[in-house]
């Protein structure tokens, strides 16, 4: 009987001897909370709807990261200041780019592992691109028919969707 009153009353002292957490540790944890909540909006960029060739698409305010599949639209995208990650082929060889191109990865367009590396906010690519589907899976991708516009409307379309409309 002394075994088991020593026990219980053993028990009881460790269950005493258990921290409450105090107003300061919750005042912590409060703050860690906030600070998640302020970085998770942070992270959430704010968005547009742009109406494209392949019907309305949310795209980023400010596209940070850049890939560029499609030649024809590298140079629209540099001129509205576009921040390219990655770039195709034919974009890389065109030496009138080489300067605006140095921090840029060049890319194979059916290497979608390459182009999830680079972590885009936007792809530019052509309608024709056979992965349209798995890029929209990355990152808000976007294609143009090259000569569908008039140089001048292509500009402005370029400059609607880099969110820059007032500048084109």
């Amino acid at each position: 009987m002394k075994k088991y009153l020593a026990l219980i009353l053993a028990v009881f002292m460790l269950a005493g001897c258990a921290q409450v957490p105090s107003a300061q540790a919750n005042e912590k944890q409060v703050e860690v909370q906030e600070e998640a909540k302020e970085e998770t909006k942070a992270e959430e960029k704010e968005t547009f709807t742009y109406q494209a060739e392949h019907g309305e698409i949310e795209l980023p305010s400010d596209p940070e990261r850049i890939v560029v599949l499609d030649s024809s639209a590298a140079g629209a995208v540099l001129l509205f200041d576009g921040s390219v990650v990655g770039h195709e082929q034919w974009t890389g060889s065109n030496k009138l780019f080489a300067d605006y191109l140095k921090e840029s990865t060049e890319v194979s367009v059916d290497n979608l592992e390459q182009i999830l590396a680079l972590e885009p906010d936007l792809i530019v690519t052509s309608p024709y691109n056979e992965n349209f589907e798995e890029l929209s899976q990355i990152a808000p991708t976007v294609s143009f028919t090259y000569g569908r516009l008039n140089y001048l409307d292509t500009i402005i379309e370029y400059g609607k969707m880099l969110n820059k409309e007032e500048k084109a």
